[in-house]
Protein backbone atom coordinates (compact mmCIF):
# COMPACT_ATOMS: atom_id res chain seq x y z
CA UNK A 1 0.00 0.00 0.00
CA UNK A 2 1.79 3.09 -0.89
CA UNK A 3 2.80 5.45 1.86
CA UNK A 4 0.80 8.63 0.92
CA UNK A 5 -2.29 6.59 0.81
CA UNK A 6 -1.46 5.10 4.39
CA UNK A 7 -0.53 8.34 5.36
CA UNK A 8 -3.96 9.89 4.09
CA UNK A 9 -5.64 7.58 6.30
CA UNK A 10 -3.90 8.55 9.24
CA UNK A 11 -4.69 11.96 8.90
CA UNK A 12 -8.55 10.87 8.24
CA UNK A 13 -8.42 8.85 11.44
CA UNK A 14 -6.37 11.11 13.76
CA UNK A 15 -3.49 9.01 13.98
CA UNK A 16 -1.12 11.05 12.20
CA UNK A 17 0.15 13.04 15.37
CA UNK A 18 3.22 14.59 14.89
CA UNK A 19 3.62 16.05 18.24
CA UNK A 20 4.74 12.44 19.48
CA UNK A 21 7.46 12.23 17.07
CA UNK A 22 10.57 12.53 18.31
CA UNK A 23 13.56 13.73 16.01
CA UNK A 24 15.89 10.70 16.60
CA UNK A 25 19.58 12.49 16.81
CA UNK A 26 18.38 15.11 14.68
CA UNK A 27 18.74 13.20 12.05
CA UNK A 28 18.07 15.29 8.43
CA UNK A 29 18.21 18.48 10.56
CA UNK A 30 21.81 19.05 10.61
CA UNK A 31 25.09 17.50 8.84
CA UNK A 32 25.16 14.48 10.92
CA UNK A 33 23.94 12.97 13.72
CA UNK A 34 23.74 15.09 16.88
CA UNK A 35 25.21 17.64 15.56
CA UNK A 36 24.11 20.83 17.17
CA UNK A 37 23.67 22.93 14.36
CA UNK A 38 20.79 19.77 13.70
CA UNK A 39 19.22 20.66 17.48
CA UNK A 40 19.03 24.24 16.47
CA UNK A 41 16.97 23.62 13.01
CA UNK A 42 15.17 21.25 14.88
CA UNK A 43 14.15 23.60 17.46
CA UNK A 44 13.48 26.59 15.07
CA UNK A 45 10.75 24.59 13.27
CA UNK A 46 9.24 23.84 16.04
CA UNK A 47 9.95 20.36 16.64
CA UNK A 48 8.53 19.36 20.15
CA UNK A 49 10.28 16.26 21.06
CA UNK A 50 14.30 15.36 19.89
CA UNK A 51 16.82 12.92 21.18
CA UNK A 52 20.26 13.16 21.62
CA UNK A 53 23.44 10.53 23.22
CA UNK A 54 25.14 11.68 25.67
CA UNK A 55 28.94 10.13 26.52
CA UNK A 56 32.05 11.85 28.16
CA UNK A 57 35.57 12.70 27.29
CA UNK A 58 38.78 11.85 29.15
CA UNK A 59 38.65 15.35 30.91
CA UNK A 60 35.39 14.78 32.20
CA UNK A 61 33.92 16.87 29.59
CA UNK A 62 30.45 15.59 28.66
CA UNK A 63 30.03 15.18 24.73
CA UNK A 64 26.88 15.02 22.33
CA UNK A 65 27.72 11.85 20.53
CA UNK A 66 26.24 7.95 19.92
CA UNK A 67 29.18 5.81 19.21
CA UNK A 68 31.91 5.41 21.77
CA UNK A 69 34.54 6.22 19.27
CA UNK A 70 34.74 8.43 16.18
CA UNK A 71 36.73 8.43 12.93
CA UNK A 72 39.73 10.65 12.86
CA UNK A 73 41.03 12.70 10.09
CA UNK A 74 43.59 9.36 8.60
CA UNK A 75 40.21 6.83 9.16
CA UNK A 76 41.71 5.72 12.55
CA UNK A 77 38.45 4.95 14.62
CA UNK A 78 39.60 6.25 18.81
CA UNK A 79 37.92 6.06 21.69
CA UNK A 80 36.26 9.56 22.52
CA UNK A 81 37.00 8.56 25.99
CA UNK A 82 40.44 8.25 25.58
CA UNK A 83 40.93 11.68 24.57
CA UNK A 84 40.36 15.22 26.68
CA UNK A 85 37.82 17.31 24.79
CA UNK A 86 40.33 19.80 23.53
CA UNK A 87 42.42 16.95 21.10
CA UNK A 88 38.91 16.58 19.66
CA UNK A 89 39.88 18.80 16.86
CA UNK A 90 43.12 18.04 16.24
CA UNK A 91 42.22 14.40 15.91
CA UNK A 92 39.85 15.64 12.55
CA UNK A 93 37.24 13.56 11.07
CA UNK A 94 34.04 12.95 13.06
CA UNK A 95 36.00 14.33 15.76
CA UNK A 96 35.12 18.01 14.72
CA UNK A 97 31.35 17.41 14.80
CA UNK A 98 31.31 16.37 18.36
CA UNK A 99 29.75 19.40 20.40
CA UNK A 100 29.94 19.68 24.31
CA UNK A 101 26.54 18.95 26.36
CA UNK A 102 26.60 22.51 27.69
CA UNK A 103 26.82 24.36 24.24
CA UNK A 104 23.54 22.24 23.33
CA UNK A 105 21.89 23.28 26.30
CA UNK A 106 22.18 26.82 25.65
CA UNK A 107 20.89 26.26 22.35
CA UNK A 108 18.21 24.27 24.39
CA UNK A 109 17.43 27.62 26.32
CA UNK A 110 17.43 29.89 23.38
CA UNK A 111 14.96 28.17 21.10
CA UNK A 112 12.70 25.79 23.31
CA UNK A 113 8.64 26.33 23.12
CA UNK A 114 6.43 25.43 26.36
CA UNK A 115 6.23 22.01 25.12
CA UNK A 116 10.07 21.40 24.11
CA UNK A 117 11.56 18.23 25.38
CA UNK A 118 14.85 17.06 24.72
CA UNK A 119 16.09 13.69 25.47
CA UNK A 120 18.99 12.93 27.09
CA UNK A 121 20.21 9.35 26.35
CA UNK A 122 22.84 8.57 28.73
CA UNK A 123 25.37 6.20 27.18
CA UNK A 124 27.22 5.25 30.49
CA UNK A 125 27.45 5.23 34.01
CA UNK A 126 28.97 7.24 36.31
CA UNK A 127 28.40 11.03 35.30
CA UNK A 128 24.27 11.35 35.34
CA UNK A 129 24.62 13.64 38.14
CA UNK A 130 26.80 15.65 36.67
CA UNK A 131 23.99 15.69 33.76
CA UNK A 132 21.25 16.54 36.07
CA UNK A 133 23.45 19.96 37.49
CA UNK A 134 24.33 20.90 33.89
CA UNK A 135 20.30 21.06 33.43
CA UNK A 136 20.17 23.00 36.40
CA UNK A 137 22.06 25.30 35.64
CA UNK A 138 20.83 26.02 32.45
CA UNK A 139 17.43 25.75 33.75
CA UNK A 140 15.85 23.83 31.20
CA UNK A 141 14.86 21.30 33.90
CA UNK A 142 11.08 21.06 32.35
CA UNK A 143 12.58 20.87 29.36
CA UNK A 144 14.16 17.41 30.17
CA UNK A 145 13.72 13.47 29.76
CA UNK A 146 16.35 11.41 30.50
CA UNK A 147 16.55 8.08 29.04
CA UNK A 148 19.12 5.19 29.18
CA UNK A 149 19.53 1.69 28.42
CA UNK A 150 21.78 1.45 31.68
CA UNK A 151 19.06 0.45 34.28
CA UNK A 152 22.11 1.88 36.80
CA UNK A 153 21.58 5.35 35.60
CA UNK A 154 18.06 5.36 35.99
CA UNK A 155 18.36 3.90 39.48
CA UNK A 156 20.89 6.81 40.62
CA UNK A 157 18.64 9.72 38.79
CA UNK A 158 15.53 8.68 40.42
CA UNK A 159 16.41 10.20 43.92
CA UNK A 160 17.91 13.31 42.06
CA UNK A 161 15.00 14.50 39.42
CA UNK A 162 11.62 14.64 39.15
CA UNK A 163 11.58 14.74 35.33
CA UNK A 164 10.67 11.60 33.36
CA UNK A 165 13.04 8.77 33.23
CA UNK A 166 12.90 6.24 30.00
CA UNK A 167 14.25 2.81 30.18
CA UNK A 168 15.85 1.53 26.48
CA UNK A 169 15.77 -2.03 26.50
CA UNK A 170 14.84 -4.74 24.14
CA UNK A 171 12.06 -6.60 25.00
CA UNK A 172 12.75 -10.12 22.74
CA UNK A 173 15.52 -11.64 20.46
CA UNK A 174 18.47 -10.15 19.53
CA UNK A 175 20.94 -10.53 16.28
CA UNK A 176 24.53 -11.65 16.98
CA UNK A 177 26.07 -8.50 15.71
CA UNK A 178 24.33 -6.71 19.19
CA UNK A 179 25.72 -8.92 21.44
CA UNK A 180 28.78 -8.41 19.44
CA UNK A 181 29.54 -4.82 20.19
CA UNK A 182 27.36 -4.28 23.60
CA UNK A 183 27.75 -5.64 27.09
CA UNK A 184 24.13 -7.48 27.04
CA UNK A 185 22.45 -8.01 30.77
CA UNK A 186 19.88 -9.73 30.79
CA UNK A 187 16.42 -10.95 32.81
CA UNK A 188 14.32 -13.39 32.43
CA UNK A 189 11.81 -12.65 35.22
CA UNK A 190 11.42 -8.56 34.32
CA UNK A 191 12.90 -7.60 37.58
CA UNK A 192 16.06 -5.34 36.73
CA UNK A 193 18.24 -5.19 39.59
CA UNK A 194 20.27 -2.12 40.80
CA UNK A 195 24.18 -3.00 40.27
CA UNK A 196 25.28 0.43 41.29
CA UNK A 197 27.69 0.43 37.79
CA UNK A 198 28.85 -3.22 38.44
CA UNK A 199 30.76 -3.80 35.18
CA UNK A 200 29.52 -1.12 33.15
CA UNK A 201 32.49 1.54 32.37
CA UNK A 202 33.15 4.24 30.01
CA UNK A 203 33.93 4.01 26.70
CA UNK A 204 30.98 0.83 26.20
CA UNK A 205 27.89 0.18 24.41
CA UNK A 206 25.82 -1.95 27.45
CA UNK A 207 21.96 -2.99 27.46
CA UNK A 208 19.48 -5.11 29.13
CA UNK A 209 17.49 -7.84 26.66
CA UNK A 210 14.53 -8.70 28.94
CA UNK A 211 11.73 -11.23 28.41
CA UNK A 212 8.93 -10.10 30.52
CA UNK A 213 7.29 -7.17 31.31
CA UNK A 214 9.62 -4.98 33.90
CA UNK A 215 8.01 -5.31 37.40
CA UNK A 216 9.71 -4.36 40.76
CA UNK A 217 11.87 -1.15 41.65
CA UNK A 218 12.30 -0.24 37.78
CA UNK A 219 8.52 0.08 36.98
CA UNK A 220 8.23 2.00 40.35
CA UNK A 221 10.53 3.95 39.16
CA UNK A 222 9.29 4.85 35.87
CA UNK A 223 6.06 4.94 36.57
CA UNK A 224 6.41 7.50 39.69
CA UNK A 225 8.87 9.90 37.03
CA UNK A 226 5.53 9.92 34.73
CA UNK A 227 8.45 7.90 32.46
CA UNK A 228 8.26 5.41 29.53
CA UNK A 229 10.18 3.00 28.37
CA UNK A 230 11.66 2.29 24.88
CA UNK A 231 12.26 -0.36 22.31
CA UNK A 232 12.56 -1.56 18.60
CA UNK A 233 9.74 -1.04 16.54
CA UNK A 234 9.65 -4.53 16.12
CA UNK A 235 9.66 -6.14 19.80
CA UNK A 236 6.38 -4.35 20.24
CA UNK A 237 2.90 -6.10 21.07
CA UNK A 238 -0.69 -4.78 22.13
CA UNK A 239 -0.09 -6.98 25.13
CA UNK A 240 3.14 -5.10 25.85
CA UNK A 241 1.15 -1.66 25.94
CA UNK A 242 -1.99 -2.72 27.78
CA UNK A 243 0.38 -3.58 30.78
CA UNK A 244 2.29 -0.61 30.62
CA UNK A 245 -0.40 1.78 30.35
CA UNK A 246 -2.20 0.26 33.47
CA UNK A 247 0.75 0.99 35.16
CA UNK A 248 1.19 4.48 34.32
CA UNK A 249 3.95 3.73 32.22
CA UNK A 250 4.13 5.21 28.40
CA UNK A 251 5.63 3.16 25.81
CA UNK A 252 7.99 4.53 22.74
CA UNK A 253 9.31 2.43 20.00
CA UNK A 254 12.61 3.20 17.73
CA UNK A 255 13.43 2.45 13.69
CA UNK A 256 11.03 4.77 11.91
CA UNK A 257 12.18 6.01 8.74
CA UNK A 258 9.19 5.58 6.87
CA UNK A 259 5.62 6.85 6.73
CA UNK A 260 3.70 3.51 6.11
CA UNK A 261 5.66 2.11 9.16
CA UNK A 262 4.29 5.36 11.66
CA UNK A 263 1.05 4.78 10.13
CA UNK A 264 0.95 1.02 10.35
CA UNK A 265 1.88 1.13 14.01
CA UNK A 266 -0.43 4.24 14.47
CA UNK A 267 -3.23 2.16 13.69
CA UNK A 268 -2.25 -0.80 15.28
CA UNK A 269 -0.99 0.28 18.89
CA UNK A 270 -1.22 4.00 18.77
CA UNK A 271 2.02 4.55 20.23
CA UNK A 272 2.90 6.92 22.73
CA UNK A 273 6.01 8.09 20.92
CA UNK A 274 7.67 7.23 17.92
CA UNK A 275 11.71 7.75 17.54
CA UNK A 276 11.65 9.01 13.75
CA UNK A 277 14.99 9.04 11.69
CA UNK A 278 13.86 11.31 8.99
CA UNK A 279 13.76 15.19 9.21
CA UNK A 280 10.85 15.16 5.62
CA UNK A 281 8.39 13.39 8.13
CA UNK A 282 8.32 16.36 10.35
CA UNK A 283 7.49 18.52 7.15
CA UNK A 284 4.49 20.60 6.55
CA UNK A 285 3.10 18.69 4.05
CA UNK A 286 2.77 15.73 5.88
CA UNK A 287 1.21 17.47 8.73
CA UNK A 288 -2.26 16.82 9.91
CA UNK A 289 -4.46 19.69 9.07
CA UNK A 290 -5.32 22.03 12.06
Amino acid sequence: MPSSFMQSGCIQEGLWQPSRFVSHRFRGFGPCDNHKDGLQSALQASISHLECDIRQAACGTLVVFHDEYAQTAQGEKKALSAYPYQDYDKLGGNFTDIARLDTCLQILKTYAQPKTRLWLDIKEYGYQGNIVKMVEHYQVGAHVFYISWLADVLYALAPQTNQPLVFSHWHGKINQDTHNTHHVFTSSTGEIPNQFGKNQSTGTRTGWQVSQMLTGEMRTILARSKGGICLPANHITQQMLSYYHAHNIWVSGFGYSQSSHICAHAKQFNLDYYLVDKATLFAPSLQAPR
